[in-house]
């Protein structure tokens, strides 16, 4: 039997009946089968900029440059608002469902959320760029296909010649510290990006994106280290030498 969905309503129908938990990944798949990986794409954005994300809890310190404090002119909460100011039981359900929906169009689609689509065959990596150096393939081999974006390939390839990354007999290592390895790699998978903040002595802040995208189990095998989750989860602020990799993703 056809589903209800396919042809039959809109990207925010759809949104709404998965944050309500009305429909199932089969039905996800009906709406989606006929459609382009650009349309596919553009539904999971549409998803992810659903998702409701918790507010930034402002401290008594940063809390006197009031004027500072990213709130628009309507409301301006109370220090006690802002502490307060928590994701409902219902907004967790909503999160959730939104999240395992994106990784569920991006298992069976091979849609990259953040970055270009997969390509078809990924281990041809020859055909994408002939200049490729043997560090740069082998590198790309050590992780999972899902992983092995056009776009992951040119980051890494900047990251080589930038010597953030370096080859030896003992395997690949990251030459700066791990939380920076983190951002490099949260800005690649998961969405994370950087915003202004004047409540932070003028540092930029870093928000992150889809944590059940983060590679973590990739990063510790291919650099050999740990608590890479953690150390991504803890930051606030973003790490020294951010700008580094900024570098990197404005170049291509």
């Amino acid at each position: 039997m056809e589903s209800e969905y396919r042809g039959m309503t809109t990207n925010e129908v759809m949104i709404e009946q998965i944050k309500a938990g009305h429909i199932s990944f089969a039905d996800i798949a009906d709406y989606l089968n006929d459609r382009t990986d650009a349309e596919r794409n553009d539904f999971c954005f549409r998803m992810f900029c659903s998702i409701p994300m918790e507010p930034i809890t402002i401290s008594m310190e940063s809390f006197r440059d009031y004027d500072a404090i990213p709130y628009s002119e309507e409301h301006r909460p109370s220090y006690h608002e802002v502490k307060s100011m928590n994701l409902t039981p219902q907004q967790e359900l909503e999160k959730d469902r939104l999240l395992n929906a994106i990784g569920f169009i991006e298992s069976k689609y091979g849609v990259d959320l953040f970055g270009e689509y997969q390509d078809e065959q990924p281990n041809n990596l020859e055909s994408t760029e002939s200049s490729t150096s043997r560090e740069l393939k082998e590198l790309m081999n050590l992780m999972p296909e899902n992983l092995r974006t056009e776009r992951a390939h040119k980051v890494f390839g900047k990251a080589f010649e930038k010597g953030l990354i370096t080859k030896s007999d003992n395997g690949f290592s990251w030459e700066k510290s791990n939380v920076l390895l983190c951002f490099m790699f949260g800005r690649l998978y998961c969405g994370d990006c950087t915003f202004d903040s004047k409540f932070n002595g003028g540092k930029p802040m870093w928000k992150k994106g889809v944590d059940m995208l983060f590679p973590e189990s990739c990063i510790e095998e291919v650099f050999r280290i740990k608590n890479t989750s953690q150390s991504r989860t803890q930051a606030k602020s973003v790490p020294n030498g951010y700008n580094i990799v900024e570098d990197i993703f404005k170049a291509v």
